[in-house]
């Protein structure tokens, strides 16, 4: 025979939910002394059984409820993973086309380059490395030679040019 302080404590849960399961399930003590009920094993089997139910009960309550919140957060993070992944596809693309973009700007820029140093490939003196220089410098006709640089005359477009640029 057992009191509820003791079937408490073996059970691991207060005195008060032992009292409360007794009365909610009308079991009844074997007898009283001193304002103490005491209760015989099979009563005690029965309250001990109850709390097994429910601890048993409790906890599938608990996992069913933590698979469903496990569930749920899988669910949300795959949903932003997808979305992720969208992004990458579209930053993908973008970097593709910013990357063909700068080619043809870099091929236009070697282009440019190469035509400067053509156009300004002459000397003052009126040749280039291995480029004949311009035998019509006075606009007129040919005067069977390249002019002198400083002769009469109007200068080359090219020499013209380079003496705004060195003076």
């Amino acid at each position: 025979m057992k009191t509820i302080k003791q079937i408490a404590a073996e059970l691991g849960v207060s005195k008060q939910r032992v009292y409360r399961y007794i009365k909610k399930h009308r079991i009844g003590e074997a007898h009283q002394r001193n304002g103490v009920m005491w209760y015989d094993d099979t009563a005690e089997s029965l309250i001990k059984l109850g709390f097994t139910k429910n601890d048993v009960h409790h906890e599938a309550l608990h996992n069913s409820s933590s698979e469903a919140v496990i569930d749920t957060v899988v669910a949300m993070l795959q949903r932003e993973l997808d979305i992720k992944n969208l992004q990458i596809e579209k930053q993908q693309e973008t970097i593709q086309q910013l990357t063909t973009a700068l080619t043809a700007a870099q091929a236009l820029h070697a282009g440019t380059i190469h035509s400067n140093k053509h156009l300004t490939g002459f000397s003052i003196a009126g040749t280039a490395s291995g480029e004949p220089a311009p035998t019509d410098t006075d606009g007129v006709g040919g005067t069977g030679g390249p002019a002198p640089a400083g002769a009469g005359g109007v200068d080359s477009p090219v020499v013209a040019w380079l003496k705004k640029i060195f003076g």
